[in-house]
C-alpha cells in the first residue's frame, strides 16, 4: 500500500502559491473535472474555473468557423437555441462523447492562460472515487493529446493532500449529482474507505422548484434558474438577509420572498450526508475514530451554502459529536491539491508516463 505522507510537501493550501525554482517554460496543472463546474489551478499561482457545459452552432449558414461554434460555460448557457452538452456528466453516468470532454478541456486550458505548448505542459486531473475504469479510461482518451503528461488522482486525496489533511480526515466534497465522502488516514484510500451519497446541489435545485410550484400557482421556475438564487442565497439554519426574488408565473413575475424554500431545499440533504459521515466513521478501525469525527472538511461548490459546516456540526452533536470545517475556496480544493501533486512528481516518472500508451494510463491511479 503506498503511502500518503511520500507525496505532502510543505506548501500552504490557502495561499495557493506559484512554485518556486519552476521553470518558467513548463506548466504543471491540476484540473478537477467536476459535473458542474471545470477547475484549473497552475503552478504559477494562478486558478480558473468555468461551467462544465458546451453547445455546439451546427447551422451550415453560419459564417463563424468550427471553432467560433463552439460555445463553453456562461456562453453556452446565454444561447437558448443550441442544445446544451455536460460532457463530464455525460462520461460519467452516460458513456457520453469523448470529443466534447477534449473541446471543455482544451478550451479552458486556453482561457486559463496556460502558454505552455504542449511538451511542456503536465496535468493531473483528479476525478470521483466512484469513478470505474472506463471513465478513467475516457477521460485519458480525451485530454492526452493536450499534455505530454497525464495523469489521473483520486479527488478527495487531493484534497487532502492541498490541505495537509492526510494524517487522518473525513473529506466531504459536496458537489452537484452527488456527494463523496472519502476517509484519509496516512494512506491511498481504497474502495471500502469512501461513500458516494446521491444527493448534492442539483437535488437542491430540484427540490426548491418543487417547493415553489406547491406554494404559488403556475410557477414556471426552472432548474436553472433555481441554481442561481442557491448559489446567490443558499442557507441552512438562520438566514442573515432576506432573498427576494422575481419569481416567473405564467406569463409574468412576482416579487417575492423565498427565504423559507431555500431554507427547507439546501437543508434537504443534510440527513443523508451526515448519515455518511457516522458509517464512514463506525467503520474505521475503534482507536482512529475520534480523530475522523474531529476532523471533517468540506469542498465542493455545494459546500459554499451558508452555515452548512456549524449545521451539520450542531447534527452531529444529536449522535456522538464531530468537529466539520470549511476549507478556504472550497470550490478549488480539489484542483489545488492536483497541481501540487502534479509538480511533486519526478520528471522521470512523469517521462515513462507519457511512453504508456492510453489504456495503461488509465489504470495508473493516486
Amino acid at each position: 500500500m503506498d503511502t500518503a505522507e511520500s507525496f505532502q510537501n510543505e506548501n500552504e493550501a490557502t495561499d495557493y502559491p506559484a512554485a518556486s525554482g519552476t521553470d518558467r517554460e513548463t506548466s504543471y496543472l491540476g484540473i478537477d473535472l467536476g459535473t458542474s463546474v471545470i477547475t484549473i489551478c497552475n503552478n504559477k499561482g494562478s486558478t480558473f474555473s468555468e461551467y462544465s457545459l458546451i453547445a455546439r452552432d451546427n447551422n451550415p449558414d453560419s459564417e463563424r468557423d468550427d471553432e467560433d461554434r463552439l460555445y463553453v460555460g456562461k456562453a453556452a448557457l446565454e444561447r437558448a437555441d443550441l442544445e446544451l452538452n455536460w460532457p463530464v456528466k455525460d462520461l460519467l453516468y452516460k458513456g457520453g462523447n469523448c470529443g466534447n470532454l477534449r473541446a471543455l478541456i482544451e478550451h479552458c486550458v486556453q482561457a486559463a492562460g496556460i502558454t505552455a505548448e504542449h511538451e511542456h505542459r503536465y496535468a493531473m486531473i483528479s476525478v470521483p472515487p466512484c469513478a470505474d475504469a472506463s471513465y478513467r479510461r475516457a477521460v485519458v482518451d480525451a485530454a492526452r493529446p493536450l499534455f505530454r503528461g497525464l495523469m489521473i488522482a483520486n479527488g478527495p486525496f487531493c484534497v487532502a493532500y492541498g490541505n495537509k489533511k492526510i494524517n487522518g480526515s473525513i473529506i466531504i466534497d459536496a458537489g452537484a449529482c452527488k456527494t463523496d465522502i472519502c476517509r484519509i488516514h496516512d494512506c491511498m484510500p481504497e474502495d471500502r474507505d469512501y461513500l458516494n451519497v446521491p444527493v448534492a446541489g442539483e437535488n437542491i435545485d430540484q427540490e426548491l422548484v418543487d417547493l415553489l410550484a406547491e406554494k404559488y400557482e403556475g410557477s414556471t421556475v426552472t432548474k436553472e434558474l433555481a441554481r442561481t438564487w442557491k448559489e446567490t442565497y443558499g442557507f441552512v439554519g438562520d438566514a442573515d438577509e432576506e432573498c427576494r426574488v422575481e419569481l416567473p408565473i405564467g406569463d409574468s413575475t412576482e416579487d417575492v420572498m423565498i427565504n423559507e424554500e431555500l431554507r427547507l431545499a439546501c437543508e434537504s440533504i443534510i440527513p443523508d450526508i451526515v448519515s455518511g459521515i457516522l458509517r464512514i466513521v463506525s467503520d474505521a478501525e475503534p482507536q482512529f475514530r475520534e480523530a475522523l469525527r474531529n476532523n471533517i472538511y468540506l469542498c465542493g461548490g455545494s459546500s459554499k451554502i451558508r452555515n452548512i459546516s456549524s449545521f451539520i456540526e450542531n447534527e452531529l452533536r444529536e449522535v456522538g459529536g464531530g468537529k466539520v470545517f470549511l476549507l478556504d475556496r472550497p470550490e478549488c480544493a480539489g484542483a489545488y491539491g492536483a497541481c501540487m501533486l502534479a509538480e511533486k512528481m519526478p520528471g522521470e516518472f512523469w517521462e515513462k508516463l507519457s511512453n504508456l500508451d492510453n489504456a495503461k494510463k488509465s489504470d495508473v491511479i493516486l
